[in-house]
Formats: C-alpha cells, structure tokens, sequence
C-alpha cells in the first residue's frame, strides 16, 4: 500500500525537521531553550487545527520536532490535552 502524506503536511515537516536540524545538540542552555519553545509555540504546532491542520498534520509535527533537543514534558503534555 502506498501512502502519501499531502503536500501541505510534507511542507510543515520539512520545515520542521530543518529547524530540528539546524538546533545545537550538545550546547543548549536555559536561553536556547526558551527560545526553542518560543519559536514552536510562533510556527504554530501547537495549534494547528485552529489554522486548517488535522490530527496528521499534529503528529507529523510533533514526530518532526522530537529530533530536537528540548527538555520538558510541553510536548507530551499538549499530546495529553
């Protein structure tokens, strides 16, 4: 079976995994990791129903920023919510 994810998902995790990417691994401090959730919260994964998303685009999302180096639960408690 094939499975394509539609174009406008496949855009927002592009984008996603290059800014999951382009986050330093090693070196984040308090500083960059308030900006890091700063720039999740403006980019709108957090809601993105509310902008036209779905439940696919959501996990995708979710999937796609988990390669970056963020502590905290924010994530899994947005998923629980």
């Amino acid at each position: 079976m094939d499975f394509v994810l539609p174009d406008h998902t496949v855009g927002l995790v592009d984008e996603l995994r290059r800014w999951a990417r382009d986050r330093p691994i090693f070196e984040v401090s308090d500083a960059d990791d308030a900006t890091g959730w700063k720039q999740l919260v403006e980019f709108g994964i957090f809601d993105l129903e509310a902008h036209g998303g779905d439940m696919l685009d959501l996990v995708c999302a979710i999937s796609a920023v988990s390669r970056a180096p963020l502590p905290g639960p924010l994530v899994e408690a947005e998923l629980v919510s």
